[in-house]
């Protein structure tokens, strides 16, 4: 893996800002610039200015990029904002697309998920990785503490697997599942024989937003806000606790 690669990897898991810095050019390269660290290098007559620059854009709280000469140089800096909160998406159908393109614009990691590997489009956000849904068990179990669920599979057996398994692991987020009061109602019967009725009640949105929405557009700023409010609200209570 790349030097600055490793270095934004590593700035995403501990919550941290720093600067991409590419050189445009020929020679290309790129550096990672944070408060207390420098990962790579650059020609001795740039390292210390842009090191300088990017340092300022961080006092400042830049967070859009910026494009700088130096002599015969030009190089962009690029903010990079920690990741917020994480989602895995589970469907790739068009409300799984449509959700995808509004979480591209939000400060998470998304895991994309579909039995489907052709279903996933050419184009998708930075932000998003695919991944080919072959076994769901070992999915769930591989996902990031905290992280939240939005399962839309349209195939009712998958998403209730899907389902139990996310409310038995106590460490995941929130369980958002695309379906009506009747979908909701079968799920819950069978999560009471599964002993989970307690956690879905805290844990499982379904529906997700209005009942009259109908549209994958419609759908998926359900699932976007509601992802949003849980994020708020565990915001406000660490706030509280500190």
């Amino acid at each position: 893996m790349p030097i600055w690669l490793d270095a934004l990897t590593r700035l995403s898991q501990a919550g941290e800002t720093g600067v991409l810095i590419t050189r445009l050019g020929e020679d290309g390269g790129r550096i990672v610039v944070c408060a207390a660290t420098v990962s790579g290098h650059f020609p001795p007559e740039l390292q210390d200015n842009v090191v300088q620059m990017a340092r300022s854009m961080l006092h400042q709280d830049e967070t859009g990029p910026r494009r700088a000469e130096f002599g015969s140089e030009t190089l962009l800096f690029e903010p990079v904002a920690p990741v917020r909160f994480r989602v895995a998406v589970f469907g790739a159908g068009p409300i799984g697309r449509a959700l995808i393109r509004l979480l591209g614009d939000l400060p998470c990691a998304v895991e994309w998920f579909d039995s489907d590997a052709g279903a996933f489009p050419s184009v998708f956000p930075d932000n998003v990785r695919l991944h080919p849904l072959d076994r769901p068990v070992h999915a769930v179990d591989a996902l990031v503490a905290g992280t939240h669920l939005a399962i839309m599979t349209h195939d009712h057996p998958l998403d209730f697997v899907l389902t139990e398994l996310a409310l038995q692991r106590d460490d995941l987020g929130l369980v958002l599942l695309a379906g009506s009061r009747a979908k909701r109602a079968a799920f819950d019967a069978r999560l009471e024989e599964a002993g989970l009725t307690e956690l879905a009640a805290k844990r499982l949105l379904c529906p997700v937003g209005l009942a009259s929405g109908r549209l994958p557009a419609e759908i998926a700023i359900a699932f976007a806000a509601g992802l949003l409010e849980q994020v708020g609200a565990r915001e406000d209570a660490l706030l509280v606790q500190a």
